[in-house]
């Protein structure tokens, strides 16, 4: 066993001898949401690009703390503890190759994050996390100009953060922002602090913080990928309580949160208060006041929105039972929601199983299970009136060339969770039954096949369809890595669905099947150590009620990151000509670090970004993105900056 481990450790060696870690790169996960909304990631302050990313020990780091990573499937952090437990501990990054189920693209990716330095077994004393911890401040605003627009183009945004951090351990913050057009700042202002890992208590938070809970039946509020042939979309992970450092001011919980444990049994419990935007109405004459509709945007602008701000309060309490075993586990998990002002929905069909009322209700069971023929995961949930609804999957390596996954889902039309985010094609919890596979292919090392077909259908009236409805989608992409500096994929994705078709004769529910393609070729190339030159065509096509739309997509984007030096450049040039909003395509976007956009791109015009990373000093970062944006007759210019400063001495 010890000559093979060394055998492998020499092959590494070689395939990487003159490498170098590379970027995470998470464009396909992200452009597979197909949102119109650019996300934030949690945590503002979590560097992508020039600012130090804190480094997990690979031979200390627990299942919770790889799977917090987002860039594994749970089938490999499995295999990695067993290597670990079989082995011993790794004696270079370099043997991580040897792991199970682990490929050389996976690894590249993972190795910026990770460490073999020696680290504390135990849980540093409190005055030890205060003295090592990490101050960082950052202040981030932005602004853009409209030609020939003659309309408000709105005050800047601006967001101001502070956070302290001992790894996960400790930490405590706020983040104070506004968005473009709001009046004063703070428009919305957010604190947490949280302490983990002391004696028996496993997480104490008090503040603002986020909850997710199973598969999503019931609730989450973190990041969460769509489905794709990749294994890592398939499960959903993420840890129970996390602190809310993003600017989203609405989902999270204001509160208090304990989780204690001992040996393989673990308790947590919640409790906060929720202000949320709504539309509140009022009857003056029967003297009733309700709610018809929660509003999640957080910008408040007009007179209209401001008056919706924290129109309406709710309380919130959970939490969950889990059992661990060295191959799995088990959850129970409860919450429960109270609202000061009931939630009434418009008189319509769709509304019909809706939320209503002063209350609501979920509680359900996950579980998950590595074993000989492969990993078993899922979640049966019920809600307040005993509807149920239930997810599950498998993932298998059947060897090092092939992965399988299949997920099941089955949620009646009646079923209802506030906050869920399931694997659906919509995320939320309801009227959903299908199943999706997925295969990720690997003939050689330098091949890589992913496909995901995925076929369901909804039973009960929704606001874009009077009838029963079904879809179907397939997602193949091919990608060649010839050398570590060289790296091209093609992707086929292509849905069906059916949706009313329209007005005929007055009617809606007529219902027609539509469908939309999209072809892309993607190539990047690193002709030289410091420079990466990546180049995208994609074609779509979409057809509505028999009206056919096609649009076209190309980019070339150059990427500049001089070894040890302290400042990288980015330059992106993009044309676009669609025959309208049908046919648009997405482009992931470099940004400012720890931010992401994923923009629509429609109609016809052209965008070209700059953006520029710079460490001005030990303990001072600044970014810069300049956008030129040309759409029809107008054009837009749009200017970011963020400033990050790290208070600790120099060294920590």
């Amino acid at each position: 066993m010890l000559k093979n481990k060394w055998y492998s450790l020499l092959v590494f060696c070689f395939l990487f001898l003159g490498g170098q870690a590379q970027e995470e790169n998470t464009e396909e996960e992200l452009e597979y949401l197909n949102t119109n909304d650019p996300r934030e990631w949690q945590d503002p302050n979590a560097s992508k690009g020039l600012v130090s990313v804190r480094k997990i020990n690979i031979n200390t780091a627990n299942e919770e703390k790889l799977l917090e990573l987002e860039l594994l499937p749970k089938n490999q952090v499995m295999a990695l503890i067993e290597y670990r437990k079989r082995v011993g501990p790794l004696i270079s990054l370099m043997e991580l190759q040897a792991v199970p189920h682990w490929d050389i693209q996976t690894i590249k990716k993972l190795l910026p994050y990770l460490t073999l330095s020696q680290e504390e077994m135990w849980a540093p004393a409190l005055n030890q996390r205060y003295r090592e911890g990490l101050h960082s401040l950052t202040y981030r605003t932005s602004g853009r100009m409209i030609e020939n627009y003659t309309g408000l183009n709105g005050s800047m945004p601006l967001l101001l953060g502070y956070r302290f951090g001992y790894q996960d351990l400790l930490q405590w913050g706020f983040t104070a922002e506004k968005d473009g057009g709001e009046r004063s700042f703070p428009d919305h202002l957010s604190m947490y602090f949280i302490w983990r890992k002391w004696k028996w208590l496993k997480d104490f938070v008090a503040g603002d913080f986020t909850v997710n809970m199973g598969q999503g039946l019931i609730h989450w509020q973190g990041f969460a990928l769509g489905r794709s042939g990749a294994l890592i979309n398939a499960y959903r992970q993420g840890e129970f309580f996390r602190p809310h450092t993003g600017s989203d001011e609405n989902r999270y919980h204001r509160g208090i949160g304990i989780s204690i444990g001992k040996n393989k049994n673990e308790l947590s419990l919640f409790a906060g208060r929720r202000l949320l935007d709504a539309n509140r109405m009022e009857d003056s004459i029967e003297q009733k006041t309700w709610v018809s509709s929660i509003l999640y945007s957080g910008i408040h602008r007009t007179q209209q929105e401001i008056e919706n701000k924290n129109a309406w309060r709710g309380w919130s309490a959970g939490g969950r039972l889990n059992r661990k075993w060295e191959k799995g586990r088990v959850g129970l998990n409860f919450i429960a929601h109270v609202f000061e002002i009931p939630i009434v929905k418009r008189n319509a069909d769709y509304n019909f199983f809706e939320i209503e009322g002063n209350s609501w209700s979920n509680l359900s069971f996950d579980f998950s299970h590595a074993g000989r023929w492969g990993m078993v995961f899922g979640e049966a949930a019920l809600d307040k009136k005993i509807k149920h609804a239930v997810t599950a999957g498998w993932i298998k390596s059947l060897d090092a060339k092939l992965d399988l996954i299949l997920l099941y889902r089955n949620i009646p039309r009646s079923y209802r969770a506030f906050e869920s985010n399931a694997n659906t094609s919509s995320g939320e919890a309801e009227n959903e039954k299908g199943i999706w596979l997925g295969m990720n292919i690997k003939p050689a090392p330098m091949h890589n096949i992913e496909l995901g077909i995925d076929r369901f259908q909804r039973e009960g009236i929704t606001y874009f369809n009077d009838n029963r409805t079904w879809a179907q989608a397939l997602v193949v992409m091919y990608k060649w890595v010839p050398q570590k500096t060289m790296e091209c994929y093609v992707r086929f994705q292509q849905q069906f669905k059916s949706q009313n078709g329209g007005y005929v004769d007055r009617k809606t529910n007529l219902i027609a099947a539509e469908m939309l393609s999209r072809w892309r070729f993607h190539f990047s190339i690193k002709p030289l150590p410091w420079l990466m030159i990546r180049t995208r065509n994609e074609w779509s096509t979409a057809v509505e009620t028999k009206i056919k739309s096609t649009g076209i997509l190309s980019y070339a984007e150059c990427i500049i990151k001089p070894p040890l030096k302290n400042y990288s450049i980015s330059l992106r040039h993009t044309v676009f000509h669609t025959d309208g909003y049908a046919s648009r395509i997405y482009a992931y976007e470099r940004d400012l670090p720890s931010n992401y956009a994923v923009p629509a791109f429609y109609e016809k015009g052209s965008r070209t970004y700059l953006l520029m990373q710079f460490k001005v000093a030990d303990r001072i970062s600044v970014s810069g993105k300049w956008i030129v944006h040309q759409q029809m007759n107008l054009r837009r210019h749009e200017w970011r900056l963020q400033v990050t400063c790290n208070l600790s001495p120099v060294g920590k």
